[in-house]
């Protein structure tokens, strides 16, 4: 994507690449508690990047919207836990993945 920039062409896809190779590192890393409190505005202030264009490069990147990359992998790890945990009702699952309604997050599921 490039633009240009007082005569020069900027290459913005290079420029961001290795950013949101370390984002995606990042919220695969966090353990439950820390990926639930996890959003776009939350990732753009963790690497000090303006929001709008975090969330433009990582869909340009990964070809999906941050936003959903992060939805998607809260019910990855939903599943994960009432696959393999039967300590956890579904409530305290929902809750664990930063969901406060139990409907909706049976909706997103």
């Amino acid at each position: 994507m490039p633009w240009c920039l007082g005569g020069r062409v900027i290459n913005t896809t290079v420029k961001y690449r290795a950013k949101i190779d370390e984002v995606i590192k990042f919220i695969i890393k966090r353990p439950d508690e820390e990926l639930a409190a996890l959003n776009v505005e939350r990732l753009a202030d963790i690497f000090q990047i303006e929001r709008t264009t975090l969330a433009r490069e990582f869909k340009f990147h990964r070809e999906v919207p941050l936003a959903y990359y992060l939805c998607r992998e809260k019910m990855i790890r939903a599943a994960f836990l009432l696959r393999e945990q039967f300590d956890f009702s579904v409530n305290q699952i929902a809750e664990r993945m930063g969901f406060s309604c139990y409907r909706h997050f049976s909706k997103v599921f």
